[in-house]
């Protein structure tokens, strides 16, 4: 009996150590915007040969370059970056539609490519590496609830949801969110189940995924002043001239327009602030941002995080650093 026990232990490690073996290993980097994520992905690719994988929501859209701060073409011939520029700016994206859209990536790159996952949109790297289930959808419904809401108000809406989903509407009167409302409440009446019974349901292309997440911090006041000077560097890089190119192109009320910096300029261009007040509000709305980025990922399970120093030596720092920390587990 001893003997049998002993075999089927030995057989379930090697079960175990087969499938840590078969995993595909990817390294995340997270953190603020404005913290050096960029820079410090294209040094490990360089030393690596990795490929890289965009983890930002603003990025899949084509022409939207100078705002969302994309990596140039030259530098994309050299190191292979995915899910940039993959949608117009006319298409709606969301979280479910990337989540399927790396998994089959994942499936066409090669086991033996090293990766990195790299973005500041914290649901996007959280579907990829923790694989969630995503309710189903019925624009139908979204579109009579949008129609509801602007007829019947907001607190008609939460009423039906609190009796649908007590938990689900209790996160949106904390947080006053419509579109998260009707998000909600479309699940509740297309599945009769409350959103908490989703986020126990897990994707099995997660399963094969063994990510490694690092994490990226700036002192705050110097990262609120490189916050303000990129701002500055996108105006004077041609930022207002790609507002009105997009617009003149889609219009101005399209979903990917309500971004950092392009919402401020068209605000500007409707009439409503002045250019130089807009330019001044991309500046606390993006500080903003990167401190609700850093709450955010705090929350997260990061494995180690790292000081951002100043000047192209922090970076080699750094990257050095994070290969001797990972050696044996990444690349």
């Amino acid at each position: 009996m001893n003997s049998e026990r002993s075999w089927l232990k030995a057989q379930k490690v090697r079960k175990d150590n087969a499938e840590e073996r078969t995993k595909r290993k990817i390294l995340v980097i997270v953190g603020p915007t404005c913290v050096g994520k960029t820079a410090l992905s294209l040094e490990l690719a360089m030393v690596t040969g990795a490929q890289v994988i965009s983890a930002d929501s603003r990025q899949v859209y084509k022409y939207m370059d100078i705002g969302t701060d994309k990596v140039g073409e030259e530098i994309r011939k050299r190191i292979p970056h995915y899910m940039i520029d993959i949608v117009e700016p006319s298409q709606d994206y969301n979280v479910f539609q990337y989540q399927e859209d790396v998994y089959q990536l994942l499936k066409r790159l090669p086991n033996e490519v090293p990766l990195i996952l790299v973005g500041g949109t914290g649901f996007y790297v959280k579907a990829v590496i923790e694989g969630q289930v995503f309710p189903p959808r019925d624009l139908k419904l979204r579109k009579e609830l949008e129609k509801r809401l602007e007829e019947d108000g907001f607190q008609e809406l939460l009423r039906q949801l609190e009796a649908l989903d007590e938990e689900a509407a209790a996160q949106v009167k904390r947080e006053r969110n419509p579109r998260r409302l009707i998000r909600f409440l479309e699940i509740a009446m297309i599945t009769g189940k409350p959103l908490r019974s989703f986020l126990k349901l897990k994707r099995s292309e997660a399963e094969l995924l063994d990510p490694i997440v690092i994490g990226l911090i700036k002192d705050r006041s110097k990262l609120y002043q490189d916050i303000n000077s990129r701002v500055d560097s996108q105006i004077r890089r041609g930022l207002i001239e790609e507002v009105s190119w997009l617009v003149h192109r889609y219009g101005f009320h399209r979903k990917a327009f309500q971004t950092l910096g392009y919402q401020g300029i068209i605000e500007a261009f409707l009439g409503k602030v002045s250019m130089m007040r807009a330019i001044e509000l991309i500046k606390r709305n993006t500080r903003n941002y990167a401190k609700r980025q850093i709450s955010w990922f705090k929350r997260e399970r990061v494995l180690k995080w790292y000081l951002v120093e100043e000047g192209e030596k922090g970076v080699k720092r750094i990257a050095e650093r994070v290969l001797s920390d990972l050696r044996g587990r990444w690349p």
